[in-house]
């Protein structure tokens, strides 16, 4: 899976086990549980809407920015696979990534 995906599931176990309200978290307060809290941190802290935030607000933005990061990954490795069409190593090897992004892409709801 890519590189979002395990936040991803992080924020979809916390609305998951949580109720259905709205209720304010605070970022750090859940970073702190990821494997890597300063890039959870950054994440999450980029939000248009600003700090303090709903469970459910904060996993639809972490699901979107990784949608939108894999729609664009898979952008650019298909014309990498195009750019490579006379050399079967990289063309071999873009490919290889592509299986890769596009099962993340399936996960996400990306066709």
């Amino acid at each position: 899976m890519g590189r979002f995906s395990p936040l991803v599931l992080v924020f979809l176990l916390f609305v998951a086990s949580s109720s259905y309200e709205a209720k304010v978290v605070e970022v750090n307060v859940i970073c702190k549980e990821t494997q890597n809290p300063s890039f959870c941190s950054s994440l999450l802290n980029s939000r248009p809407c600003g700090t303090g935030a709903d469970l459910v607000s904060l996993a639809q933005y972490t699901i979107d920015v990784n949608r939108s990061n894999v729609t664009n990954s898979i952008t650019l490795i298909k014309s990498l696979i195009a750019q490579s069409a006379n050399d079967s190593k990289a063309s071999a090897h873009y490919k290889l990534c592509l299986e890769f992004f596009s099962s993340d892409a399936c996960a996400l709801g990306i066709t």
